[in-house]
This record gives C-alpha cells, structure tokens and sequence, in this order.
C-alpha cells in the first residue's frame, strides 16, 4: 500500500530519533556525572526585602552576533531590539560580537547562571557559586524559570538543588502552546502580563528560539 509508506516511514523515523536521544542523554549523563557530586555554595550575600523591579533574563542559543541586525546594520534580523534601542537607549547596552565561553550548552549555561567571568573555568567555580536564582531569592524576588525547550529536569547544569531555590517551574513548550512555532510568542505574552500586574520578579527564560529547526524559526527579537 503506498499510502501507507510514508506514515511508517515517519513513524520509524521518530522511533530512531527518541533512541538517538536516549543515548545521547545517556552518554551525556556518564560523560558528567562527576559534575552532579559538587557541592553548590549558599548565597550569603546582602539581601533586600519587597523589590520593586522586574528582572527578565533571555538565553537564545545558537545566535551569531553578526546576524543579528544590531550588529551588522545591512540585515533586518531583529527590528524589535532596534526599536527598543532608538526608544529606549537609556535602558540597552549591546556588548557587540562576543564569544560564547564553550561550544557545548553545558558551560555556557553554568557561566551564565552563576556570573563566572575567568575562563577556561579551571577551578569549576561555575559549578560551585551561588546561582542566580539563589542570589535573586535572597534579595526577595519571586523565582521564575520558564524552560521551553523540554521537561528533562534537573540536569547537569539546573541541578536540583537549583531547581529547589525556583518558585515557578514551566518545562516544554506545552506549557504555552500546543504549536512549537507559537510557543515563545505566547511565553512573551504570558510574560508581559505578569510584569503588567506584578513586581519582584525575577524570570529565566530559554525559548525555543532560533536553535533548532533554524528553518522554521521566526524572530522574536
């Protein structure tokens, strides 16, 4: 029956897709497990009370400085941050083109979480440092992660004890949307209204962004 041909075919496919990913977050585990052993300090640091501020913190991955518009004026990748910057220039510093501080999501999402700035990070002080979500908490903000990008947690990086010092969890894209293309606009939008409404908020969002597939992927930014 060659009708039926091309739902097997893509039924096998997402068979040795989940697998393939399995095996990856197997190797993933036995390759880092070491990590998981390593004890994360307590934030002891001065704390203030009733903030009454936001803090939104983005983390797109995959992204070029130089495809982004702001960086190279001869695209038009991101008119929303342009718009931000013309309006708002006392509120946007752009860093410029930069270096990510590893080629693998593991350290820079360790360094980004936890502010280390000395690299190669010998000493795994991004393992050990307070995080921001302990250092947010502690200053009295409400701790918000929004993960679109699956519900595999904790891992390596968002250990659990991490994971513990978070008040709000939303894992996957689900948690939006039940169509991955709309999910990170439906996340702004969840957000804008929270930010409307409250203050003392303190957001870690990883969008499903350009990363993957970077074919279907529309800006959001």
């Amino acid at each position: 029956d060659l009708h039926s041909f091309p739902t097997r075919r893509s039924s096998d496919l997402q068979l040795v897709d989940a697998m393939g990913y399995a095996l990856n977050l197997l190797r993933d585990y036995l390759q880092e497990r070491r990590y998981y052993a390593i004890p994360r300090q307590v934030y002891a640091g001065p704390a203030r009370h009733s903030p009454q501020d936001n803090v939104l913190l983005v983390l797109d991955e995959s992204v070029r400085g130089d495809y982004i518009s702001i960086n190279n004026p001869l695209l038009d990748t991101t008119p929303k941050l342009e718009s931000y910057l013309r309006n708002y220039p006392e509120n946007f510093f752009n860093y410029g083109l930069m270096l990510a501080s590893g080629t693998y999501s593991f350290l820079p999402r360790n360094v980004l979480l936890t502010g280390v700035a000395e690299m190669p990070d010998t000493r795994l002080t991004s393992q050990t440092n307070p995080t921001l979500f302990q250092i947010a908490k502690g200053n009295g903000y409400r701790t918000i992660f929004l993960n679109l990008w699956g519900a595999n947690l904790p891992d390596v990086v968002f250990r659990k004890e991490d994971i513990d010092t978070v008040d709000e969890l939303y894992a996957g894209f689900q948690e939006f949307s039940d169509d991955i293309l709309s999910a990170d606009f439906k996340a702004a939008e969840y957000l804008n209204e929270r930010f409307r409404r409250e203050k003392g908020l303190f957001v870690f969002l990883m969008p499903r962004g350009i990363h993957s597939p970077a074919g279907d992927r529309k800006s959001v930014v």
